[in-house]
């Protein structure tokens, strides 16, 4: 069955980002200080989560830390763990709010109408790994034990209206897509699974 799609908005958007105020946060668990930024009333990390935990890539599966160097990359089964005191893994809605705090960036916001789907395509060819807001560079993921590199970064997100804990958002050059599905997450084959990077965001923190 064809599924329908609905389109939400397309906007030029002409913002000079005077609410982005950046500072400096110290994970108490390891010493771990994050660059952070606010992006209207939410401050967020602008660097990825380096977090060890007993299932997470890094330093499991990575004995020479090369894979390490920008992130760590974890199961969504550890979601609800990975975040300091405070913060919290961000919302589809929240991704989008980054979207609009671009400058002079003309975006086609679109969702399915089962909202499994998020999709924002850059019409003007802006490259979002480029944009210094938050620093996201193309770490890739990582399938079984493996590091899985390309020009893109697969990050974990809340979708509260579907209730999914699979819903993650592939971030590449021109575009983010976000959606949930069981393949290569969830699958009884170890090495096709895979872990994805976080950011955490603070409602909280000045």
């Amino acid at each position: 069955m064809k599924v329908k799609t609905r389109l939400l908005i397309t906007i030029t958007i002409f913002s000079i980002l005077p609410g982005l105020c950046q500072s400096t946060f110290v994970d108490s668990r390891d010493g771990t200080v994050y660059k952070t930024v606010k992006i209207g009333n939410l401050r967020w990390m602008a660097e990825d989560l380096k977090l060890e935990t007993s299932s997470s890539h890094c330093p499991n599966f990575d004995e020479d830390g090369e894979d390490c160097k920008a992130a760590n990359f974890y199961s969504y089964e550890e979601l609800g763990s990975l975040c300091p005191d405070k913060w919290r893994i961000p919302t589809v809605d929240e991704w989008d709010q980054f979207v609009l705090s671009f400058t002079e960036v003309k975006t086609a916001r679109m969702f399915e109408d089962n909202e499994k789907n998020f999709r924002v395509d850059f019409l003007n060819r802006y490259n979002v790994l480029e944009s210094n807001i938050l620093n996201i560079v193309p770490i890739g993921r990582t399938e079984g034990n493996v590091k899985s590199t390309g020009y893109y970064a697969d990050y974990w997100t809340e979708n509260p209206a579907l209730q999914d804990t699979r819903f993650h958002m592939h971030i590449s050059q021109f575009s983010i897509v976000g959606h949930a599905h069981k393949h290569n997450i969830n699958e009884r084959k170890e090495e096709k699974n895979r872990k994805f990077a976080v950011r955490c965001v603070c409602e909280e923190c000045e």
